[in-house]
């Protein structure tokens, strides 16, 4: 604070004024950073917003003050936080003499007024100050290239596109859900050069997931099968065509009931929707048509 109230003199009152209430905001147990808004340093030097936002400039253009800008959080401004250089300060205070003063120099001949103003006295100071602590930047040189200029390749991707349009269309003569063709035929081409010129075996991979596939509304789209890159997959299990005989299960359900000596309502109401089954496991005598008629409730 007391370098602040000794560099008065060098400064303009509104600077003055101020740089004194950010000084006074200043924590030292925090970095020597202050705090303070526009709003506030406003209503502490009863100074309009705009001078005081001259004020702060004209601070940080001379190396006096610096700050921070701070982001808002849920829509809450945060103050900015200012730092002092208090090396530039002291600076000042050291070399006021030179600002007061016109320094002599006597010649034999001639006699030279050199007058150092206070404006040109602090913008040196902060300036030397400003070299000093900038780390030199160096530009990295761009090598020339050797490579002859390129063109463009435009015209190159056409003819790809044009090549490749081709090999969609074999692929899509070749599959039976024809749908979504312009999706498909973009995922088409954006599929890994290699798949793109295998066309026929694209669609063969299709159709055997297609076939794979009972109920044909939950299949997969050429398109989305062509972007999930379900060509890479497994290939699909065949099924086994072999269908179970509906009569085996009918014959150990009613034997279970023969067996226990109590036939469920269900089982009875099943033999009797399936006759014909519990005339051929008595012919096989699985069971007798007694047992079937007390415990199956057969009618036959």
């Amino acid at each position: 604070m007391k370098l602040v109230f000794e560099n008065e003199r060098h400064l303009t009152a509104n600077e003055d004024h101020v740089l004194l209430y950010i000084a006074n905001k200043v924590n030292e147990e925090k970095g020597n950073v202050a705090w303070c808004s526009h709003a506030y340093l406003s209503r502490k030097t009863r100074l309009s917003l705009a001078t005081v936002g001259r004020a702060c400039k004209s601070l940080r253009e001379k190396g006096i003050i610096s700050w921070v800008y701070k982001k808002a959080y849920k829509r809450q401004n945060k103050t900015n936080h200012y730092t002092i250089n208090y090396y530039l300060l002291k600076a000042i205070v050291e070399h006021k003499e030179v600002s007061e003063r016109h320094t002599h120099i006597t010649h034999t001949d001639t006699q030279v007024d050199i007058t150092v103003s206070d404006n040109n006295l602090i913008n040196n100071l902060s300036n030397n100050l400003n070299i000093i602590n900038q780390k030199p930047r160096h530009k990295p040189r761009v090598k020339p290239s050797n490579n002859p200029p390129t063109t463009t390749t435009t015209l190159t991707n056409k003819l790809n596109k044009l090549s490749y349009t081709s090999s969609f269309l074999k692929f899509w003569e070749n599959i039976p859900n024809k749908v979504s063709k312009g999706i498909a035929e973009n995922n088409y081409f954006k599929l890994d050069k290699e798949w793109i010129e295998k066309p026929e075996e694209l669609s063969k991979m299709y159709n055997a997931y297609y076939n794979s596939i009972d109920d044909k509304q939950f299949a997969k789209q050429p398109a989305f099968w062509l972007s999930a890159k379900k060509y890479l997959d497994e290939k699909p299990k065949k099924k086994d065509t072999v269908l179970a005989d509906p009569y085996l299960n009918r014959l150990h359900m009613f034997k279970e009931a023969v067996e226990a000596k109590n036939g469920t309502s269900f089982i009875k109401g099943y033999a009797q929707r399936h006759p014909s089954d519990v005339e051929r496991a008595i012919s096989e005598r699985q069971f007798t048509k007694a047992q079937a008629i007390e415990y199956l409730d057969f009618r036959g």
